[in-house]
This record gives C-alpha cells, sequence and structure tokens, in this order.
C-alpha cells in the first residue's frame, strides 16, 4: 500500500494511490478522511510541519484514505473565508467520513459541521502566542486562542500532543493525547563524523546545537549565544544553527553535534 502524496492542486493533496480502490483487511471500504492544514509542506521549502505529512501518510499506510485540503494562512483572514469556500465546495463534492484539522484555527473551516470532526492541538493554538520579548500574549495570539477552544469545544474528538495542554481546553471528555511520533527510519543513530562530513562542520570542535529560528525574540536565540559565550570559559564549543535546513538533515545535525541548547521562551 502506497504512503506517497500526490498533489492535486495547491490545497489538495491525495494519498490514495490513483485510480485505485483501497480495501481493508476486513472488505470493508477505508475510512475517509479530509485532513484540513494550512501547514502541510508541499513545496519543497524547507518547514517545522514535516510531522503533519508523515501523520497522514502513516495513517494512510494503517489503511486509513487520508486526503490534505491544504491552504495558505499566514494570519489573514480573507485567506481563511476563501479557504473556508473552497472547503465547502470539497466537501460537497467528496464523500467523506470525517474530517481531521491540524491545529485548532484550521478546525474553523468545518463549521458549520456537517461531518464529524477531530481537531489536533498542537501547542501554540491553544496556549496562545506570547509577545516577543515581553512573555505577554499578543492580541492575535489571544484571537488564535479564542478560535482553537471554540473549535475544541464543538469537536466530536480532541487529540492533544501533550497532557498539559488538557487544562487550556475547556472539557474533559473525548480527548486523547497522543504525541507526535517520530519516523525511526529517518531519525537514527548517526556516526558524528559520517554527519559532520555530510553537513560541511568542524571535525574536532565540540558543537552545540540550537534548532530555532534565531531573528524570533521568543526563542531566545540571544540567551543561547550568551550560555555558550560562558561555557567557552571553561570548556571551548561552538554554536551550530539549524534553520532554514530541510527536514532530512536535522537527524544529521542531531547526530554531528555534541548537546543540543534549548531556550524559548514557549514551544
Amino acid at each position: 500500500m502506497s504512503s506517497a502524496s500526490t498533489l492535486a492542486r495547491p490545497e489538495t493533496a491525495s494519498l490514495s494511490p490513483a485510480g485505485k480502490s483501497q480495501r481493508t483487511r476486513s472488505g470493508r471500504d477505508p475510512l475517509r478522511v479530509l485532513m484540513v492544514t494550512s501547514d502541510y509542506p508541499t513545496d519543497g521549502r524547507p518547514r517545522t510541519t514535516h510531522f503533519i505529512k508523515r501523520q497522514a501518510e502513516f495513517l494512510q499506510a494503517a489503511g486509513v484514505n487520508v486526503e490534505v485540503f491544504h491552504f495558505e494562512g499566514d494570519k489573514k483572514l480573507t485567506n481563511y473565508v476563501r479557504a473556508w469556500i473552497r472547503c465547502r465546495r470539497r466537501l460537497k463534492r467528496g464523500q467523506y467520513d470525517l474530517i481531521h484539522a491540524q491545529f485548532g484555527q484550521s478546525g474553523a473551516l468545518a463549521f458549520p459541521k456537517r461531518l464529524p470532526l477531530v481537531v489536533t492541538l498542537r501547542g501554540s493554538d491553544i496556549l496562545g502566542i506570547v509577545n516577543d520579548g515581553t512573555g505577554r500574549y499578543t492580541l492575535k495570539g489571544r484571537i488564535l486562542q479564542a478560535v482553537s477552544r471554540f473549535v475544541a469545544r464543538r469537536a466530536d474528538a480532541v487529540i492533544m500532543v501533550s497532557d498539559h495542554m488538557r487544562a487550556f481546553v475547556g472539557r474533559k471528555d473525548s480527548i486523547h493525547v497522543i504525541p507526535s511520533g517520530l519516523d525511526l527510519a529517518l531519525f537514527r543513530p548517526l556516526p558524528q563524523q559520517e554527519a559532520r562530513v555530510r553537513l560541511g562542520l568542524s571535525p574536532t570542535k565540540r558543537l552545540v546545537l540550537f534548532v530555532g529560528r534565531p531573528n524570533q525574540a521568543r526563542k531566545r536565540f540571544a540567551l543561547a549565544q550568551q550560555a555558550v559565550e560562558v561555557l567557552n570559559r571553561t570548556y571551548p564549543a561552538e554554536l551550530v544553527v539549524a534553520w532554514s535546513v530541510q527536514h532530512v538533515d536535522i537527524p544529521y545535525y542531531m547526530a554531528a553535534c555534541d548537546a543540543m541548547i534549548f531556550t524559548s521562551m514557549q514551544e
């Protein structure tokens, strides 16, 4: 059973083998799911949301018929309105058993509900986004939190990636904690020197890995730099930044470095 995705158009990805009808082991038609997301990695650019694509492919491999409705949100209301119209048309044309929204804000496209809705909350949606540098919530962060709570309270089931998010949902029933999984064929032990050669890193220096957007204040890259500067007084090391790199290279960065530093104000 193939798990490769075939992109039909920018907002739609079909994970079903073209021209073939799938059957589960029981002989019944597989569950048909429309996965709605604004973060599906479709364009080859470095992205941090490959866990969405990985989940869709693993569900497909397990016998679920998954189609992905992808749209560009970019925190713009007009983008969501246009996506909502396209999603309505998609639902009218297709025969789905349920909608699975990735992130709370994507779930807004499912209303008014025609099908059962499952929403996966991943952190910044239900927790809100803090203001860079101050630790206070931004206006957009509060709106995002309110929309995500609205969706979560009205969804038929809620998936969250960490149990501590449970207190922010506003409901106690039909909540399932399912951490984002790992593709162990990709994330596997690798020889350090092989990884350093691949990435062009020093074969002898002690390396500390920072994975995040350096110019985003809430990631606190400056704090990571200061920590490594302090370390260098007694134990020379170099800070390595893995940002805007391909997802397949992340395991090599992890293998190449001796330690990882995590300084984010919020994740």
